[in-house]
């Protein structure tokens, strides 16, 4: 039932990568705590969607109260060209969390769902050998997505043009699968109730 209170808010807080890191996971482990409310689906706002407007991104949102947090979530974000600065324009007070894992893992984890993807719909198969190296040598090519979307130097100088390390977590995903508690509750100033997200990690 709706309160008077409630109401579908922007977001303040972005989870904006990266695919393929524990994204989900995190969202997951955030939305137990009664102040977070968790946008479900991956809006794709800030690069995909915007000319759908404003209006458009707010209906996306759940309803909330004003003390509580609205998080949202698209791994896309955080390799997109457009997406901070249109980020900014909308809210340069936002909150910006990134959680990564190591590249090379992330990369085939990448490849992995590409190829299966592909297996479903009877397309042809990606061999990653000649995906992830320039024809003819051992040289990375890096502008297969993939592999591209594993260059975070490159893409975090894109955001850092437009907000500051003070406005961005990053998290390490290795670390956050097996301690959650200490690699992000603290560092949010948010308390998560520890049993409910280790029982959720654990499923």
């Amino acid at each position: 039932m709706r309160t008077s209170s409630e109401s579908r808010r922007l977001p303040s807080v972005l989870i904006i990568g990266v695919r393929k890191g524990g994204t989900r996971a995190l969202l997951d482990a955030m939305a137990l705590h009664p102040k977070v409310r968790a946008v479900r689906k991956e809006a794709h706002f800030f690069d995909l969607n915007f000319s759908k407007g404003i209006d458009w991104y707010r209906s996306l949102m759940p309803l909330s109260t004003p003390g509580q947090i609205v998080v949202e979530k698209t791994p896309g974000y955080f390799t997109s060209v457009v997406a901070p600065k249109r980020v900014r324009e909308l809210n340069p007070a936002m909150k910006i969390i990134l959680i990564v894992r190591d590249p090379t893992q992330r990369t085939i984890s990448d490849f992995t769902q590409v190829y299966y993807n592909k297996l479903e719909l009877n397309k042809t198969l990606p061999i990653f050998e000649k995906e992830a190296f320039l024809s003819g040598s051992d040289r990375i090519n890096t502008d297969y997505k993939p592999v591209r979307n594993s260059l975070y130097d490159l893409h975090m100088a894109n955001w850092l043009r437009y907000f500051s390390m003070e406005q961005i977590l990053l998290v390490n995903g290795d670390v956050f699968r097996g301690n959650p508690i200490n690699e992000v509750c603290g560092r949010l100033n948010l308390f998560f109730f520890a049993s409910k997200m280790n029982d959720l990690l654990d499923e």
